[in-house]
């Protein structure tokens, strides 16, 4: 522990400059974390060095006037940029909202994953990383002392941030679990940015289908309820999927919402998806529930992530100030 917090001091006091989105967490909610049961969570992921977290007040004098936002990056990203192609973590998104009057004890993230590109098609939605992201979630709100907050997550953090909200059990390849109740009560806004909510139509291809990202009870299988071929067609003849991946499934048909209010953003252009993200006649990043939704048709996986946050920060600041839930099952 103590080890930790040397490092944990290193790192925050060698990223000074104003113009730096400065990472791991802050030392004073490194500390608070310790104090309150979150030792070994390992938030601050300091195998990352600085940019593996962000987040946290200064000290106890300083002021959260926000209403929080925490960042679930996608599959083989992290809290902050790395400087690889698939790990430009959030740090475009937090100059914006800085930029908006926000401060880092209102923005938050952590890194789920290990980072290794090469390890992408190993994920699925397991206990593990979506316990983690709920418990971080939790975190947030007991040291911010809000009621609710605001959550923003890209690719794979999508569907693992949507089960870490609604709960329940989660079954798998590699493991199963009941994570407890809805916490959707707590989250203000989510925007949910190019996930795979319906699967991924690679998926359905025997080349793939036997890796574990593509496993049909806790991966992105997207069913055969139709030839492969037909999976990123858009047809007149309907062509619904009855049986797909289970935890998908479970999460998509729960009648649930994840949030008070809900934006939907992605790309008909996005290469990870392909297909025009379309999986049997349906947009997969679109979720079955969402009260906006931003359609580009230019914009890469990871632009979706770096080139929205007008559309965000909009969504976010017309709701933070709205109380009432207004007939919605929450």
């Amino acid at each position: 522990m103590i080890l930790k917090l040397i490092i944990l001091i290193s790192l925050f006091f060698n990223n000074s400059s104003s113009n730096y989105i400065r990472g791991p967490i802050s030392i004073h909610f490194d500390i608070w974390l310790k104090m309150n049961g979150y030792d070994y969570d390992d938030f601050a992921s300091i195998t990352f060095g600085n940019n593996g977290s962000f987040g946290g007040k200064k000290n106890d004098k300083s002021t959260i006037r926000k209403r929080p936002i925490i960042f679930i990056h996608g599959n083989s990203d992290g809290a902050l940029d790395d400087g690889t192609m698939w790990g430009s973590g959030w740090n475009s998104n937090l100059k914006s909202f800085m930029n908006e009057g926000y401060n880092m004890g209102e923005l938050y993230g952590i890194t789920w994953g290990d980072r290794n590109y090469l390890n992408a098609m190993q994920r699925t939605f397991n206990c593990n990383n979506v316990e983690r992201i709920r418990r971080f979630i939790i975190a947030v709100l007991e040291y911010t002392k809000y009621d609710s907050i605001n959550v923003v997550a890209h690719s794979m953090g999508v569907t693992l941030t949507r089960k870490a909200i609604k709960g329940g059990i989660i079954e798998g390849i590699d493991g199963s679990c009941d994570i407890g109740e809805s916490i959707s009560h707590k989250i203000k806004t989510f925007v949910s940015i190019s996930g795979g909510n319906y699967g991924l139509c690679f998926c359905g291809n025997p080349l793939f289908s036997t890796l574990p990202s593509c496993n049909k009870i806790n991966g992105f299988w997207p069913g055969n309820d139709c030839t492969a071929g037909e999976c990123g067609k858009t047809t007149k003849v309907s062509c619904p999927q009855y049986v797909y991946s289970k935890f998908l499934q479970n999460l998509n048909e729960d009648d649930k919402l994840e949030a008070q209010y809900i934006l939907s953003i992605f790309s008909t252009k996005d290469e990870l998806i392909g297909n025009g993200n379309i999986v049997f006649n349906n947009y997969t990043s679109r979720l079955p529930f969402f009260d906006e939704q931003v359609i580009s048709n230019e914009w890469t996986h990871m632009e979706t992530k770096e080139k929205s946050f007008p559309y965000i920060v909009n969504m976010i600041k017309k709701h933070d100030n709205k109380n009432i839930f207004k007939n919605k099952k929450i």
